[in-house]
């Protein structure tokens, strides 16, 4: 530790986020988000970003406990995978379409549901 101090100073821009061994889709919690929903006229599918996920999975339990405080009834579509874009960032485009040629039919098939995230770069509306 004091050897990357040494190497890397700290400071608030290139602070290395901690991943957790309890992800939020591996989670007790969202277990009950897998389930199909009511008929609910107000229904959503989270679409769960990597950050949420495996660094800060209050993140995304807060973002389905807002959704829900507003009337919302979410669902978590279980075959999710972290979005393309740090590959897209980097130029890897074959990644980042793999990325989504996985995701998008899950969320797609979620009963024709708007789809949340808590990364608002990650989502964009379908026609």
């Amino acid at each position: 530790m004091a050897l990357r101090k040494a190497l890397r100073p700290l400071t608030k821009e290139n602070v290395a986020h901690r991943y957790t061994h309890r992800t939020f889709l591996r989670r007790q919690f969202v277990q009950r988000l897998f389930r199909r929903l009511p008929s609910n006229p107000k229904k959503l599918a989270y679409f769960v970003d990597t950050f949420a996920n495996y660094n800060d999975p209050l993140l995304a339990e807060a973002t389905v406990a807002v959704l829900e405080h507003h009337g919302y009834a979410v669902h978590v579509p279980r075959r999710q995978r972290g979005s393309g874009m740090p590959a897209l960032s980097v130029g890897d485009v074959d990644t980042a379409r793999a990325r989504a040629a996985y995701n998008v039919p899950p969320l797609r098939n979620s009963c024709g549901m708007a789809t949340a995230s808590s990364a608002p770069s990650r989502v964009r509306p379908w026609p």
